[in-house]
């Protein structure tokens, strides 16, 4: 299967369970571990990090990782790990980073501006998880949904396909244009 087939946002609830317990073990033990990533190009990434932390917000699993390649800290969304996650070696120098507030990176990018979804009833259930507001027209509900992150949206939005029209805000929009222009290009 194609990573293009299963945009960022797949639950991967297969592995989700067993992929939790090896990055708590990993921490636990201060162990590098081993993945590849689904960049936000829908790029296939190695990764090689020591992971110091594990949390959910926004109903995703994020891990607080040392990145061994650039050396320096970053966060990674379990659901956008492809494949199994492997352990490393231990590494019982490392020493997580005192500055570092994970529940701060999580919610540093909350604001008070939302983006506008005509969503089909009885669909589009994981945009309706995260609306503030839905307004019934018809056929379709409107959902306002505030911004966290505009490529987490835009991954929600591909996932959902044609049940889902994007409104605003216009960066959004082009977004998403962009990226069905790059499907269209993969796929043919």
């Amino acid at each position: 299967m194609d990573e293009l087939d299963v945009p960022a946002i797949s639950t991967r609830l297969a592995h989700s369970g067993e992929d939790i317990a090896i990055v708590s073990s990993a921490i636990s033990d201060k162990s590098t571990i081993l993945f590849d990533y689904l960049s936000s190009d829908f790029q296939r990434q190695p990764r090689k990090v020591v992971p110091f932390a594990l949390a959910t917000h926004a109903g995703y699993w994020y891990i607080a990782s040392m990145d061994q390649e650039v050396n320096d800290v970053r966060i990674f969304r379990l659901d956008r790990i492809i494949g199994k996650i492997n352990k490393g070696i231990v590494n019982s120098e490392f020493a997580p980073p005192i500055e570092f507030d994970f529940h701060s990176a999580l919610t540093q990018f909350q604001s008070n501006t939302f983006a506008v979804f005509d969503v089909r009833k009885g669909k589009g259930q994981l945009l309706r998880n995260l609306a503030v507001s839905t307004k019934d027209m018809g056929e379709w509900d409107q959902l306002e949904i505030p911004i966290v992150s505009l490529e987490n949206l835009r991954a929600l939005a591909l996932w959902h396909g044609e049940d889902v029209i994007v409104k605003s805000p216009k960066e959004l929009v082009d977004m998403i244009v962009d990226s069905l222009q790059k499907i269209i290009l993969t796929h043919g």
